[in-house]
C-alpha cells in the first residue's frame, strides 16, 4: 500500500481502529470529472466510509480514486454496508494500462472499478447518523 498517495501520514490515525471494525458502510460517492496532467478529461471518485468499532467509536474516512473506469456500483437498500473491501495492485499483470482493481469482496460486487491513482484524503472521528 506503499503506492498510495498519503498512506504513511494517515497510517498512525488508522491504527485507532485497525483491528476493531465492526460495520463499514459507505456514505458518500462523489464522481465527476477533471482533467490529468496531460488536460486529457478523466474521473475521479471520492468515497468517504463511516466505520463503525468495537468499541462504540465512528470515524471518517475519505479515500479519492483518481481517472476511474469500468465501474459497477449495485445499491439494494438504504446503506451501502461494505464486509470486505479490497485494493488489488494489478500494475504488473500487462492487461491494462490501469493500476487497480477495486472491489467488495463479499457483497458479489456491489462495488467494483478500475483506478489509476489512490489517494488517502482524511481520516477522522466522527457522529454520523446513519
Amino acid at each position: 500500500m506503499e503506492r498510495i498517495l498519503n498512506y504513511n501520514y494517515i497510517k498512525e490515525k488508522v491504527k485507532a481502529f485497525f483491528g476493531k471494525i465492526l460495520k463499514i458502510y459507505i456514505y458518500e460517492i462523489h464522481y465527476y470529472q477533471d482533467f490529468n496532467e496531460y488536460y486529457e478529461d478523466v474521473f475521479l471518485l471520492d468515497i468517504v466510509f463511516i466505520i463503525f468499532t468495537i468499541d462504540n467509536k465512528q470515524y471518517s474516512v475519505k479515500i479519492r480514486f483518481y481517472e476511474v473506469e469500468n465501474m459497477n456500483l449495485y445499491i439494494g437498500s438504504k446503506f451501502v454496508q461494505i464486509v470486505c473491501f479490497d485494493i488489488v495492485d494489478i500494475k504488473d499483470d500487462g492487461w491494462s494500462s490501469l493500476n487497480y482493481l477495486v472491489h467488495d469482496l463479499e457483497q458479489d460486487g456491489d462495488i467494483k472499478f478500475y483506478c489509476n491513482k489512490i489517494e488517502m484524503i482524511s481520516v477522522a472521528e466522527s457522529n454520523y447518523k446513519l
